[in-house]
């Protein structure tokens, strides 16, 4: 896979071209707030990541981090 095969699906996922990732006001939903728009927005963006066969290789020990679905949640 090469940097730009990557960066094409980050992209495709809901990513910024610069490699970073920030929700889009744009996208939040009629009744939701600020804060559950970017939680949708981001775990949207991680299950994408995950269904393209991307690993989440850092710390799932925090229970913070164990709600997120890049370490396992639904």
């Amino acid at each position: 896979m090469t940097e730009e095969s990557r960066l094409e699906v980050w992209i495709a996922c809901g990513g910024n071209e610069n490699g970073t990732f920030s929700w889009k006001v744009k996208q939040q939903l009629p009744n939701e707030n600020d804060e559950d728009s970017r939680t949708r927005q981001d775990y949207t963006f991680q299950r994408c990541m995950i269904s393209e066969g991307y690993r989440y290789t850092g710390d799932c020990s925090s229970k913070y981090m164990q709600a997120r679905p890049l370490c396992g949640a639904p």
